[in-house]
């Protein structure tokens, strides 16, 4: 079926099918979004809990390596 040969009730329809897509779209983009920025959040709190860390701890796997 061309454009030509449809009704208007069948642009209607593919109009509010194409809204409906669209709305769903923008859905997905803002939650995408949020995720990013709990993740960029997330990644902040731990790169601070780095860098702020005492210098002289040491983690489980250098304590053992260095007692061999």
């Amino acid at each position: 079926m061309t454009q030509k040969d449809k009704t208007k009730e069948e642009f209607i329809e593919e109009i509010k099918l194409l809204q409906k897509r669209i709305a769903e779209l923008e859905k997905t983009d803002t939650e995408r979004k949020e995720a990013n920025g709990e993740l960029n959040a997330s990644e902040e709190r731990y790169r601070s809990l780095f860098i702020s860390r005492n210098p002289s701890t040491l983690t489980h796997s250098e304590a053992k390596s260095k007692s061999i």
